[in-house]
């Protein structure tokens, strides 16, 4: 009875711990702290209407697969996601920017989408400059970055 009891509790602890590193990413090995640097950069000029989606990232299959669920009507199409918690938004965030830096994105293939400027265009939806220039002020380096570097 002894020896089933501390089975299921190095069970339950194992299940914890793996669990916990999905809502924490900063405690997260499969995300770099540069990478967390630059979501929680996002995070500042993008947290919008739903406290649930740091990066305002818009609904898709891909989002669905991290959680995501259909939010609020974006005003440019489509649909913001919505996540079950702020911390499932943010690591969600930084699958999308991991992704992004490995190039597994297709809307950010291009040479140009490369760079921290190039990116944060396409993602901010050709923002002003105000906004580039605070994410690269955020991250300490210039757009011109390979956003590569910061896996």
């Amino acid at each position: 009875m002894r020896e089933a009891f501390l089975k299921a509790l190095e069970t339950f602890a194992a299940n914890l711990q793996a669990y916990v590193l999905t809502l924490r990413p900063s405690m997260n090995p499969q995300f770099s702290p540069m990478l967390i640097k630059w979501a929680n950069a996002i995070k500042v000029w993008e947290g919008g209407p739903d406290a649930t989606n740091p990066g305002d990232l818009k609904y898709s299959t891909l989002i669905a697969s991290w959680g995501g669920t259909p939010g609020i009507k974006a005003a440019d199409g489509g649909h913001l996601a919505h996540f079950p918690t702020s911390q499932a938004g943010f690591t969600a965030l930084c699958n999308f920017l991991k992704l992004g830096c490995e190039n597994e994105l297709i809307a950010f293939h291009s040479p140009e989408a490369r760079t921290l400027g190039g990116f944060m265009t396409i993602y901010g939806g050709n923002p002003p400059q105000g906004y580039l220039n605070g994410i690269a002020a955020a991250l300490g380096v210039p757009l011109t970055t390979q956003i590569s570097t910061f896996l």
